[in-house]
């Protein structure tokens, strides 16, 4: 855990202005580390959880038949070629009848992603539309959070994924902005917005993962308008990228020459 890794894999991407805040947080996350400050009041996962199953790239969840009762038919892997989505890191849990996911964060960037992901998740625990921690375990930098069964907007997944076109643009569209803006108001910006981290869950616009988001607070609140921004155009990019119909490309691209 050399500073000098920590600095070149913070700096790899993104904006000046988000590269300064994420030098910023690496230092206070370290911090935390070392002096074990704990976020919110979130109990230690209890001994009776059992680990039930993964997740591969395509977002299909892999699990023994006596498990599947608890998820949709879409979301359930039923046959053919599958790369398992981040072994090690993302793990699908059960206790009694709740189901979780694990994240069990590692490596250089251990504990700055793992205390980054706890507080943005913090920040937003009331505004629903994004998974509700459960457990923290501090001693392994493991977060289990509430598990989503709902449709992925994943362009990676090949059967039943979520197709943005003419039927359901609007619909996205508004429904992620004002999302974002629920964020914002905590001061918390998305920064790697992708279809990967975006889900329709019970008719509603989910976001997931936030280990490489950003959050200002008061004392970087002077940068929050550019890094909002930021999170508005990677929406129309992930909206444009996704759309099956012309007719939306043509439409994003005349609403971004017109910003």
């Amino acid at each position: 855990m050399k500073p000098s890794k920590y600095i070149q894999k913070t700096f790899r991407r993104g904006t000046y202005i988000g590269k300064f805040i994420k030098l910023v947080r690496l230092f206070q996350h370290s911090f935390y580390y070392v002096f074990r400050k704990k976020i919110g009041s979130y109990p230690e996962p209890p001994k009776n959880i059992e680990e039930i199953g993964f997740f591969d790239k395509n977002r299909r969840v892999h699990t023994e038949t006596d498990n599947e009762t608890y998820f949709s038919d879409l979301n359930l892997y039923r046959g053919g070629d599958y790369i398992v989505m981040k072994p090690g890191v993302i793990s699908l849990m059960k206790r009694d009848d709740t189901i979780m996911v694990r994240k069990t964060f590692s490596g250089v960037q251990k504990y700055n992603k793992f205390y980054n992901e706890l507080i943005c998740l913090h920040l937003l625990r009331d505004i629903g539309q994004v998974p509700k921690v459960v457990y923290v375990d501090y001693s392994k930098c493991e977060i289990y959070l509430e598990y989503l069964d709902g449709l992925s907007v994943s362009r990676n997944r090949l059967d039943n994924k979520l197709e943005v076109n003419a039927e359901n643009f609007s619909f996205l569209k508004e429904g992620y902005a004002t999302l974002l803006d629920k964020l914002h108001e905590k001061e918390v910006m998305m920064y790697d917005l992708r279809h990967d981290n975006m889900m329709i869950y019970n008719s509603s616009c989910y976001l997931l993962d936030f280990g490489d988001s950003v959050y200002t607070g008061n004392f970087l609140s002077y940068f929050t308008h550019k890094l909002k921004k930021i999170d508005f155009n990677l929406l129309d990019k992930e909206l444009y990228r996704s759309a099956t119909d012309e007719s939306i490309k043509n439409q994003l691209r005349k609403e971004s020459y017109a910003k």
